[in-house]
């Protein structure tokens, strides 16, 4: 069984905290070439990308908060559960 030591991180690990503050959901979308995007001041919008619906606002991502909302399909989340939606897999 593997030991990790007592305040020490494990080199097998992924810190999930860490990725979340590291990527933003900009370069999330980005990546996947969402179509449409318009930044705000403190959000971006767009057709959602996970359910691909018709409404062009119906998609928001808080830039501050890092985190999304679809009001069409009601998927919401931060910058991991969009990569999850989006590679159509979940989070355990």
């Amino acid at each position: 069984m593997h030991k990790v030591e007592e305040g020490k991180p494990d080199a097998g690990l992924v810190d999930f905290g860490a990725v979340k503050q590291a990527v933003s959901l900009e370069a999330v979308l980005c990546h996947y070439q969402v179509q449409g995007l318009r930044k705000g001041p403190h959000r971006l919008e767009s057709r959602c990308p996970i359910h691909r619906g018709q409404r062009d606002d119906s998609f928001r991502a808080s830039l501050g908060k890092n985190v999304f909302h679809c009001f069409a399909c009601h998927a919401s989340g931060d910058v991991l559960d969009l990569v999850a939606a989006m590679e159509k897999c979940r989070l355990l």
